[in-house]
C-alpha cells in the first residue's frame, strides 16, 4: 500500500463529472456535437435519452442529435455502431476521428474505401 492518502477536492462533484461524459470515459474538453441519423438508427435515437444534454431535431425522416459531451473517442465508436445510418455534422475533429476509425477498420478487413 502507498503511504500517501488520496484526498478528493472539496469542489469535486462526481455526478457532474460523470454526467458530462459519453459512455464510460470523461476525457478531453466539453464539446458540442451534432450527429445526423436516418432510417432505423433515427428511430432508435428518438426512443432513448443518450445524454443529459441531448436535444433532438427532426429534419424530414432524419433525426439530428445535439449534445455537449466529453469523450469524443467514445462518441466516434458509437457513431460507427450506427453506421451507415449515422453522420457526424460537427465538430470537424469528431468527423475526422470517425473517418480514421472507419478507414483503419476497413484496412484491417482488407477492404479499400472508395473516395
Amino acid at each position: 500500500m502507498l503511504e500517501d492518502a488520496f484526498e478528493r477536492p472539496e469542489q469535486f462533484d462526481p455526478e457532474d463529472y460523470v454526467g458530462r461524459s459519453f459512455g464510460m470515459y470523461s476525457e478531453g474538453d466539453l464539446t458540442p456535437v451534432k450527429i445526423e441519423f436516418q432510417e432505423e438508427a433515427a428511430r432508435v435515437i428518438r426512443e432513448k435519452e443518450w445524454h443529459p444534454t441531448q436535444r433532438l431535431e427532426q429534419k424530414g425522416k432524419k433525426t439530428i442529435l445535439h449534445m455537449d459531451v466529453q469523450g469524443l473517442p467514445e462518441v466516434a465508436r458509437w457513431v460507427l455502431y450506427h453506421s451507415p445510418n449515422a453522420k457526424v455534422l460537427s465538430p470537424p475533429s469528431l468527423k475526422e476521428m470517425v473517418a480514421q476509425f472507419a478507414s483503419k477498420t476497413a484496412l484491417r478487413h482488407e477492404k479499400k474505401i472508395a473516395k
